[in-house]
């Protein structure tokens, strides 16, 4: 994954259990080729018969509705206005996705492994699946200044848009898996309650790591205004982690908190709070000695949940991880890149 350039303060040395794992070690690999959490159907029925059937959690108790989160239904140690605007905050870049079709181009397996790869087995085919993902940093690659828009639309107009915004979301590669998906695949912000949808945006194109299991997918607008609106919101997401992540530094040995905010079967948002209880670290960076982690976690999930942020209180843990799946022992992350200090959101500029 891209790694963020702007640190503040040096982390202080963590006390937590830690595993340190190799990915070549056999174990590992099974440990995390659990079941993925993307939910699918032919149509948007059968994803609604999915969340009245679901085994995983019926009747879905731990999850709470995000329209209906207050103070009160937060752990008694958590009870805070800061804690409350956190998780507002990270609901404000969480979106649904959904794909239409399944790329060719999956592959059979798993890397390395004798696990089938998700949806192989409907290559080619148009299928609806839903997931989860995060608005991630706008990206700096794209030059929108000397150029039209390069949306379908414009590609076919006489009159493309000058005016036009990159917005980048990240989620994973079982999720979204390469072009071919993100140009048949649509991205929804604001999704709180059946009667509620915010803006929705086509999918552009996608960038991923197979055996690290993330993407970031790419959606084009014509609204740059939003875009700047989306920045600010990440900013002051990442802003409330580190001041959240001070006022409790007390508490980040002792519960572990980890906090998920998804689309579960495609439904509007939903809050779920539990804890981790193993961080693995698979790789080490020697420039930077900053570190790949992946999560195992208490806090509950459902097909729908795949690409979801994952929050862990800590001195260190403010780049969020994203959902990956389940196994018959926990919910786990992606492997992701975990920065050794301390972020700044990016300035405004």
């Amino acid at each position: 994954m891209p790694k963020r350039k702007r640190k503040t303060k040096s982390a202080s040395k963590g006390k937590e259990k830690m595993n340190l794992i190799s990915l070549e070690s056999p174990d590992v690999k099974k440990m995390f080729e659990g079941t993925h959490e993307v939910d699918w159907g032919k149509n948007e029925a059968d994803l609604l018969k999915n969340f009245k059937n679901c085994k995983k959690n019926p009747g879905h108790v731990s999850f709470i509705p995000f329209k209906d989160l207050t103070i009160s239904r937060l752990p008694a140690s958590y009870q805070s206005d800061l804690m409350l605007a956190l998780i507002q905050a990270m609901s404000d870049i969480t979106v649904m996705i959904k794909v239409k079709y399944v790329s060719p181009h999956r592959p059979d397996k798993f890397p390395d492994s004798l696990a089938p790869y998700p949806f192989s087995e409907m290559r080619g085919k148009r299928i609806i699946r839903t997931g989860t993902g995060r608005l991630s940093f706008v990206p700096e690659d794209v030059d929108t200044s000397s150029r039209t828009c390069p949306c379908a639309s414009c590609l076919k107009s006489d009159t493309p848009s000058k005016e036009w915004g990159v917005i980048q979301i990240c989620t994973t590669t079982h999720v979204v898996f390469d072009d071919l998906e993100a140009a048949r695949s649509t991205v929804t912000f604001g999704y709180e309650d059946k009667d509620h949808r915010g803006l929705t945006l086509d999918g552009w194109r996608a960038v991923g790591d197979v055996p690290h299991d993330w993407c970031e997918l790419r959606c084009l607008t014509h609204d740059v205004t939003f875009v700047q609106e989306m920045e600010e919101k990440s900013r002051r997401f990442y802003s409330l982690c580190l001041q959240v992540n001070e006022m409790f530094k007390s508490l980040q040995d002792k519960d572990k908190l980890t906090i998920i905010v998804s689309h579960p079967h495609g439904c509007p948002k939903q809050v779920t709070i539990g804890q981790w209880n193993l961080r693995s670290v698979a790789l080490l960076d020697a420039d930077s000695n900053d570190q790949y982690t992946r999560y195992t976690y208490t806090t509950c999930t459902c097909p729908g949940s795949s690409g979801a942020p994952v929050y862990t209180l800590g001195d260190r843990f403010i780049y969020c991880h994203t959902h990956s799946g389940a196994n018959d022992d926990a919910n786990y992350s992606a492997l992701m890149w975990e920065p050794n200090e301390l972020y700044a959101p990016p300035p405004q500029t």
